[in-house]
C-alpha cells in the first residue's frame, strides 16, 4: 500500500506495518497534533517520517530491503509532506474565514444594540445631542453598550439610569467645548486689533495677551452672549477706555516691581522706592540676562512659562509676573564696577541716563578670544564685538560671572569717532544675522525678541501665513538704518580686522 495513502484517521500516533513490493517496512506514523495550534511550529519528533528513520538506524529493526523500495518510499514521503502543507493550508484558512464570519456576526449584534439604545435616548429627548456628536464610536464604546447582548425590555430598564447620566455628561462637555470655541475665536478679533495698536504706536507698552484678554473692557467683550458677534469694531469704539485700563495695569505691574526690588516692608517713601527702582545698579536679572527698568514691564521673559507636563522646556504664555526675576549680587557688582569705569555715579545714574551717557561709546572685551570669519571661499577674517554697555554688562554674566579682575585690565572703551582703528570694518551680515525684528512677533510664546533675517522671514510665513514678507514692513532690522557712530548703545557690532 503506497505511503501517500494511508488515512489521518486521528491525531495521534499510529503504529503499523506496511507491506510493500519488496518487503515489509516497520513504521511509526506521527501525524501532527493540532496543526491549528502549531502552523510551522512543529517539532522534528512530532513528524512521522523522522520517526521512520530513526527506526530504521537501529541495528535491532530491518532497514529498507533494496533500491526499489527506497525509491518507493521517498516518493510516498514526498507526496506525504505535500498533504501534509496542503491540509495545514486548509485548516488554516477555514480558521481565518470562521473567524471573519464571527467578528461579523459580533458586529452585527453590537450595531443592532447600538441602534436600539440609540432609538431608546433619541425618546428621552436626546436625539439633537446624538446627532451632535463628533462620532457615533463615542456612544458605541461605552461599557453598557458596546455588548452582543440584544436589548430586551428589562436590560433598558436595568441601563436607563446610567445612560441618562451619560448623555447629560456629554451635553456639558459639548457646551462647554462650544463656549470655548466661541472664546477662542473672540480672542484672535482681539489679538488682531493688539496688533494695529503696537503697529499705530510701537513705544507704547502693551500688556501680554493674558493680561491684555483681562483688562476689563476687554473681558466684556470677549464674554458677551453668544448670540452676538465680535468684530474689531467693538474695540475700535472704545480704544480711549481701554488705554485707560492699560494705564492701570502698568501701574499695577510697576508697583510689584518695585516690591520685589525694595520690598513691601521698606519704610521709604513711595517717591523714593519709584526713584531707587530706576537706578541702573538696581539691574533684575531674569535667568542671567539683565533686566533695567523700565524696559524690565515689557520683556517677554516675565509673560512666559514651561510647560513640563507636556513637553520639557516648552514655552507657554502665563501672566505677567515676577517669578523669573531674582536680586542677584553680582550683577549689581558689575553694573557698579561699569559705572565707576566710565566715570558715572551709581546713586544718581539710571539705566536710561546711561543709554544717553554711552550713546557714543561701545565696549570692547580682551578676555574674550577673537574667532574667524569665512564668507564665500574668502581668506579667514579674524572677528570680535564691540558691545553697548546693556549686551557687554551680559556678556561679563554669561562668559565671565566669576572673574573679579578690575575692568581697566581687560576693558577699553571705544569711541566712535576716535578709536576706530584703520584695520577694522563692520561685518554687516554677522549684524544681519541676529538683530531683525517684526511686528508679528511680539505676543506669542514661541517666538524670540530678534532672528536672524533668514530664520524671521521663515518664521513669518510658517507660523503668520504671510505669503510675502517686505523688507521695512513686515521685517526691520535693529538701528541697522544708521551709521555705526549713530546706533543704539544697546547694539553689538560684529567686528572684522583686514586680514594683512
Amino acid at each position: 500500500m503506497p505511503l501517500h495513502t494511508l488515512s489521518i484517521a486521528g491525531l495521534q500516533r499510529v503504529p503499523e506495518r506496511v507491506q510493500t513490493d519488496d518487503g515489509t517496512l516497520p513504521i511509526a506514523t506521527f501525524i501532527l497534533i493540532s496543526p491549528l495550534k502549531r502552523a510551522r511550529k512543529r517539532r522534528p519528533e512530532e513528524s512521522f517520517w523522522c520517526e521512520t528513520m530513526r527506526r530504521c538506524a537501529r541495528p535491532s529493526l530491518p532497514a529498507i530491503p533494496n533500491m526499489g523500495a527506497t525509491r518507493s518510499y521517498n516518493q510516498d514521503l514526498a507526496l506525504w509532506r505535500i498533504c501534509d502543507r496542503w491540509r495545514e493550508y486548509e485548516c488554516s484558512s477555514w480558521l481565518s474565514r470562521m473567524q471573519v464570519v464571527k467578528d461579523m456576526e459580533t458586529e452585527k449584534l453590537k450595531r443592532n444594540r447600538l441602534q436600539a439604545i440609540q432609538l431608546k435616548l433619541a425618546c428621552l429627548g436626546y436625539g439633537a445631542e446624538l446627532a451632535a456628536m463628533p462620532s457615533v464610536d463615542i456612544l458605541a464604546k461605552h461599557s453598557l453598550v458596546n455588548q452582543t447582548r440584544p436589548l430586551t425590555d428589562r436590560i433598558w430598564t436595568n441601563i436607563q439610569g446610567e445612560l441618562a447620566k451619560y448623555m447629560e455628561k456629554v451635553k456639558v462637555d459639548r457646551l462647554a467645548r462650544e463656549h470655548h470655541e466661541l472664546l477662542q475665536r473672540r480672542r484672535k478679533v482681539v489679538i488682531d486689533y493688539l496688533r494695529i495698536c503696537k503697529a499705530l504706536s510701537p513705544s507704547t507698552l502693551f500688556p501680554p495677551l493674558l493680561d491684555f484678554f483681562e483688562l476689563p473692557s476687554i473681558r466684556k467683550i470677549i464674554h458677551l452672549p453668544s448670540n452676538e458677534t465680535v468684530t474689531p469694531g467693538h474695540f475700535h469704539r472704545i480704544t480711549e477706555l481701554i488705554l485707560l485700563h492699560i494705564d492701570a495695569w502698568e501701574s499695577s505691574v510697576t508697583q510689584q516691581v518695585i516690591d520685589f526690588t525694595i520690598g513691601k516692608d521698606s519704610p521709604m517713601s513711595p517717591e523714593e522706592k519709584s526713584s531707587e527702582v530706576e537706578l541702573a545698579r538696581n539691574n533684575k536679572p531674569a535667568y542671567i540676562t539683565p533686566l533695567f527698568f523700565p524696559d524690565i514691564l515689557g520683556h517677554r521673559c516675565l509673560s512666559l512659562g514651561f510647560d513640563e507636563i507636556r513637553c520639557t522646556g516648552t514655552s507657554v504664555r502665563v501672566p505677567w509676573n515676577t517669578a523669573r526675576l531674582e536680586i542677584n549680587d553680582r550683577a549689581r557688582e558689575v553694573i557698579n564696577a561699569l559705572m565707576a569705569f566710565i566715570g558715572a555715579d551709581p546713586e544718581t545714574t539710571t539705566a536710561e541716563g546711561l543709554d544717553d551717557e554711552m550713546e557714543d561709546y561701545q565696549l570692547k572685551c580682551y578676555s574674550c578670544p577673537n574667532k574667524k570669519y569665512v564668507h564665500n571661499g574668502a581668506a579667514p577674517v579674524s572677528t570680535f564685538e564691540l558691545y553697548g554697555w546693556r549686551d557687554f554688562v551680559k556678556n561679563i554674566l554669561i562668559e565671565h560671572y566669576d572673574d573679579t579682575t578690575p575692568l581697566e585690565y581687560y576693558v577699553k572703551l571705544i569711541h566712535a569717532d576716535t578709536f576706530w582703528a584703520d584695520d577694522w570694518f563692520i561685518l554687516e551680515k554677522v549684524l544681519d544675522g541676529g538683530v531683525f525684528l517684526s511686528q508679528y512677533c511680539t505676543d506669542l510664546p514661541c517666538e524670540s525678541y530678534y532672528r536672524g533675517y533668514d530664520s524671521m522671514v521663515e518664521h513669518l510665513r510658517n507660523d503668520h501665513g504671510l505669503t510675502t514678507v517686505t523688507d521695512d514692513v513686515d521685517i526691520y532690522a535693529r538701528g541697522h538704518e544708521l551709521l555705526p557712530e549713530q546706533r543704539s548703545a544697546r547694539t553689538t557690532e560684529g567686528i572684522g580686522i583686514v586680514p594683512e
